[in-house]
This record gives C-alpha cells, structure tokens and sequence, in this order.
C-alpha cells in the first residue's frame, strides 16, 4: 500500500521494497512463527506460514518466501512434526513457491525481456553467479575490506560488487565466497568459513527444544541461502546475534 502497487509485477517497485518496514517486519516474522511453532506446535499455524510467505512474497524477493519456507520445515523435522506426506508436501511448496517468485519477477521487469522457463531460469541464474565469482578469483583481497564495513553502514554491498567487477551499475549474488574473497583474499574465506561451521555446530549442540531450534533453523537457512546470495545482509547477522545469546544463555546454565 505504502508503495502504491504490488512489487512482485513491477521490477521498479521491486527495487524500492526493502525498506526499514520490511528490514523489521521480515525478521521479526521469521523468528516468532519458528519460536511459536518449536515452543507451541499446532497444526493450525500452518496457515499463518503459507499466509507469512504469500505477503513477503509479494514483495518480489524469493529469498523471502523461501527463508520462512525451509527454516519452518526443518524447524517440524527436529520437533518430530514432519511426517513422510507433510515433508513431500512441504518440498513442493517450497520448490513452487521459490520457480513462481523468481519467474514472475523476472517477466516483470520492463527493460528485460526473457525467454527461458522457471526450471531454466534457476539454472542460468546459478550459472551466472558462479560466473560472478569466477571474475572475482583474481580480485581477491583488492577491496580490503570494503565490501564488510558496507554490510554494517548505509551501503549496498551487492551494487559495489556489480560496479567493481562487472562495471555494470546492478546489484549481483556472488556465492557465499565472493564479498570475503574480494575483500580479504583466501585467508579471509577461511576463516570465514570455519568461523560459519564452528557457529552453526554449536547451535546445533545447544538448540535441543522450543526456543533454540526456531533460532537454529532460521540460521541454517540463511546460511544456505547465502550459498548463491553471499553473507551481505546485516539483518541476518543479526540473527546470528540471537544465536550468540542463545550460546551465552546455555554456557551461563
């Protein structure tokens, strides 16, 4: 409303979606409906996650529809709620949800015009951010560490990465790889990727019930979403702030 349209069927409201209402509301969605559902399971609350996913998804972003998607359905795996005929069926919610996004948002955009199919158009897009990483491998280390003070300021990580490596002013996924390669080289990427690996395990070691798996969930999900976005989105290393208290509360017992 606030927009005046729908950004799903207009790639010029798309771009201006993101704003602090969703930065807030995305979030803090996220988190209370897998807190809800690990501490209060009902099968009702099901409708609040398709009706979750359906709003955010309108927004034009398919990362949105399946963050809420995947971190609910592995949050139901570990309290035991997915049986064999709810997880078939949550896989092609999920697989639905995120061609239909990504499609329809693609034949949105006014100055675009595409041909390829949602199976192919998942496939060039993977290519294509491969291929971003590709012609950052020779870059490596020369941002010195530009790319991380953008995530914590203003800026927008994604645009730099496009105008730097492609001289294309347009906002680029990089892999999970790229932002940390460009910035501080092969060593930055390790110590990266340790750091991402330690992290995870041990919320994965503390998250046993209600709280800490809904906080496990959405971490492990946006972290493997960052396997094509890269970790450039400050609101989620603000989830991963919560597992850091998360952490703190179970050391403290």
């Amino acid at each position: 409303m606030l927009l005046g349209g729908i950004p799903l069927f207009n790639s010029v409201l798309k771009s201006n979606a993101t704003t602090n209402l969703w930065r807030i509301a995305y979030p803090l969605f996220l988190i209370l409906i897998n807190i809800l559902l690990a501490k209060y399971y009902n099968r009702k609350y099901l409708l609040l996650v398709l009706l979750g996913a359906l709003i955010f998804g309108l927004n034009g972003y398919r990362t949105s529809v399946i963050g809420i998607l995947v971190s609910v359905f592995i949050t139901m795996y570990y309290i035991g709620k997915i049986s064999h005929k709810i997880g078939i069926l949550f896989v092609a919610v999920i697989a639905v949800g995120g061609l239909a996004v990504g499609y329809i948002a693609s034949q949105s955009i006014a100055t675009q015009h595409w041909t390829l199919n949602p199976i192919e158009l998942i496939f060039y897009r993977a290519a294509f951010t491969q291929e971003v990483f590709e012609k950052i491998i020779p870059l490596a280390g020369t941002t010195h560490g530009h790319i991380l003070s953008m995530i914590f300021s203003s800026g927008s990580p994604r645009s730099f990465i496009g105008n730097y490596v492609l001289h294309y002013d347009v906002c680029l996924t990089s892999t999970m790889f790229g932002p940390v390669m460009l910035d501080f080289g092969y060593i930055g990427l390790t110590i990266q990727m340790l750091f991402m690996g330690t992290f995870i395990k041990i919320i994965h070691t503390f998250a046993k019930k209600g709280v800490g798996i809904g906080i496990y969930s959405i971490i492990l999900t946006h972290t493997l979403i960052w396997i094509e976005t890269g970790p450039t989105d400050i609101m989620i290393w603000f989830l991963y702030l919560l597992g850091l208290i998360l952490i703190v509360l179970q050391l403290k017992k």
